[in-house]
């Protein structure tokens, strides 16, 4: 059966399914049970068919169904010995899907998979990624239907009703599992355990954290997979965790190491691996801001590049995720933000121009010593040319000009300090543009602010200065910049004398002898 007729199929079933429920769902539990042998690719395809109908029509479905889907799909998930992800994933998301609504026929199911006092054949690394992902999903439908109780059918559910049964799966995952040497079935014990962590009683799970997080975290030491961390942390600073800050020191270095890494963005698990390391900041960050941001700002002194960069992506991102609890930093970090801003490395100058950025968006630059912040003009990810990041500085300089609103005052006329000095020659033409777009809102908003007072703006250079240096710069936008209320007879030279002197230079003008009348 080809792709595109799998889908027609599946497509058309589907439509029916939503119609008559029972009737379609009866069909393909038949068809699958009359078909032992049919292969996993089109057992995969109907068991497909069936979670999305029980999904849509969870209200519609007879209880009699329920419990036969609740069977079928238990029994198609674990029938094989092979691990064959494809089919056990389906299976495992119609219980799932059916969880939402009858969360105690699915525990009753799930249970009879373990004999009280016997681990059959458990100790099979497949059949024990089939149970590590069930238990992965089933958490997860537990929490879930807990958070929509307004809609449930048994608000009377809590949290607790499931506490003494995940613990005694989660001893067994933890303590003989999460030991294995295949990575597949580390990773999904990883996963479950992060799940189990919500539905665990708080004093076992206090009574865990100094053993499960070391053991989460070693985990990262060899291997390059995502382990749930965040998953753990989320559920300890949740319950309030007070044995969390004794593992605060050992917790942040782990996971400031797993930043200075490399992230392969064509590999997707190394990505999410990157992102999860950065919510585990955001967590802690809510719970203990001032040793974290110290934290961050220490290591953010360390010359060494790829432990500066890790340090710029922790605080780019906690300017971004945790606004609140950084508002009192925002002097600190204004300060810290220097040393790496004079680092040779472009990698590193890089990370200065995005965390500048967020600065920008969240109220930094306003502030004293953000002015030193304001005209910064410092593929493979692995290496970054002079032209790379001189194009990435001249799309943030726009980007905030044309999209941060509260800077407008910030920018205009500060930009215009830039246009002087020699260090800055290579800016001028994103400069201007900048300018241009400031002072034409302005202009046209008939703001007070867009006429500059050279004599009290003491750091600003003169009138005629930046003339000079305008026109001798090449570019459409350094020839409109003198127009933006640089001069007041500007308009009229820009009038009178210009278009004579272009048609000069080009050859066009017949006239000899001319000359230019600057303003005084």
């Amino acid at each position: 059966m080809t792709l595109l007729l799998q889908r027609q199929v599946r497509k058309s079933v589907l439509t029916l399914g939503k119609k008559q429920p029972d009737r379609v769902l009866a069909m393909c539990q038949d068809y699958l049970l009359k078909h032992p042998k049919l292969i996993a690719s089109h057992r995969v395809v109907i068991l497909q068919i069936i979670e999305l109908i029980v999904a849509s029509r969870i209200e519609e479905i007879s209880y009699g169904r329920i419990k036969s889907i609740i069977s079928l799909a238990s029994d198609e998930m674990t029938r094989s010995k092979e691990v064959i992800r494809d089919w056990q994933q389906s299976a495992s998301n119609i219980l799932v899907a059916v969880g939402n609504k009858h969360i105690n026929d699915i525990m009753e199911e799930i249970l009879t998979k373990f004999q009280p006092g016997v681990l059959p054949h458990f100790f099979v690394d497949n059949m024990k990624w089939v149970f590590s992902s069930a238990l992965s999903h089933f958490s997860d439908s537990i929490l879930e239907y807990l958070a929509n109780l307004d809609k449930a059918p048994d608000p009377t559910v809590r949290k607790d009703t499931f506490s003494c049964e995940i613990y005694t799966a989660y001893d067994i995952l933890f303590n003989s599992w999460l030991q294995s040497r295949e990575a597949k079935l580390r990773l999904t014990v990883a996963e479950a355990v992060g799940s189990m962590c919500h539905l665990m009683a708080s004093d076992k799970l206090e009574e865990q954290i100094p053993k499960l997080l070391p053991a989460m975290l070693s985990l990262y030491k060899k291997n390059n997979e995502h382990y749930s961390v965040c998953q753990v942390l989320d559920a300890s600073v949740n319950m309030g965790s007070r044995v969390l800050e004794t593992q605060l020191d050992n917790l942040l270095s782990a996971l400031h190491q797993q930043l200075c890494s490399p992230v392969d963005y064509s590999n997707p698990p190394t990505v999410k691996n990157h992102n999860e390391v950065l919510r585990c900041f955001s967590l802690l960050a809510n719970s203990f801001p001032d040793k974290l941001v110290l934290s961050v700002l220490q290591r953010l002194e360390n010359s060494n590049e790829r432990s500066r960069m890790g340090s710029l992506a922790v605080l780019r991102h906690l300017i971004n995720s945790t606004t609140a609890m950084m508002e009192t930093k925002k002097l600190l970090i204004l300060a810290s933000i220097r040393q790496p801003m004079a680092d040779h490395s472009n990698k590193v100058k890089r990370r200065v121009v995005q965390v500048i950025s967020a600065m920008a968006h969240h109220g930094y630059l306003e502030l004293e010593g953000g002015e030193l912040l304001r005209g910064q003009k410092p593929a493979d990810p692995e290496e970054v040319s002079n032209e790379a990041l001189r194009s990435m500085c001249d799309d943030t300089l726009h980007l905030l000009t044309t999209t941060v609103s509260r800077l407008a005052d910030v920018l205009w006329p500060t930009l215009l300090y830039y246009l002087t000095p020699p260090q800055f020659s290579n800016a001028t033409t994103p400069l201007c543009r900048s300018l241009i777009v400031l002072g034409s809102k302005k202009r046209s908003n008939q703001e007070a602010t867009f006429n500059i007072d050279f004599q009290q703006q003491a750091n600003l250079p003169s009138p005629q200065n930046l003339m000079i240096r305008l026109w001798v710069s090449p570019g459409q936008s350094c020839c409109e910049t003198p127009r933006l209320n640089i001069h007041p007879n500007v308009d009229i030279l820009w009038e009178k004398e210009i278009p004579p002197l272009v048609a000069l230079l080009e050859g066009t003008d017949t006239r000899r002898g001319g000359r230019l009348a600057l303003p005084s």
